[in-house]
């Protein structure tokens, strides 16, 4: 199999990933574990890939807060919290002094703005590729 973005035989992605730089908080294990800030390298509808100097182990659970673009979502950017698990670490760069970190999402929370009429989430969803088809720019 060849992966759209890489042309590399084998990937095992099954959606395209997007090179999108997207700021985002992350707390590695618990929700209410130290927050820490980075910048997604790139996206997709099932995973995010980013640069942290934190060093999680393979099967660790993340939660990310982000602003899902529009390329993912297919509507306006809107904020998300998802919940995933670390499925691979680069080696840590000596330029940057950062491990690359792949996070395959297991379920997301839309959140919405509050609103006396409306809840402030739309709950977790249990398959993100629901999301329909990613498109690129």
């Amino acid at each position: 199999m060849t992966n759209a973005l890489s042309g590399r035989e084998g990937d095992r992605r099954s959606t395209r990933r997007l090179r999108l730089k997207v700021p985002l908080r992350y707390h590695i294990g618990r929700i209410d574990a130290s927050e820490h800030l980075s910048t997604s390298e790139d996206v997709s509808e099932r995973g995010i890939f980013f640069k942290t100097n934190e060093q999680p182990n393979v099967g660790t659970v993340v939660h990310l807060f982000l602003e899902m673009p529009k390329q993912i979502n297919g509507s306006s950017p809107c904020p998300w919290h998802c919940r995933g698990r670390v499925v691979r670490i680069d080696p840590i760069s000596p330029t940057t002094n950062s491990h690359g970190v792949g996070v395959k999402f297991d379920c997301y929370d839309v959140l919405l703005p509050e609103s006396p009429n409306r809840p402030q989430s739309m709950g977790l969803a249990n398959r993100p590729n629901s999301l329909g088809a990613i498109t690129q720019d």
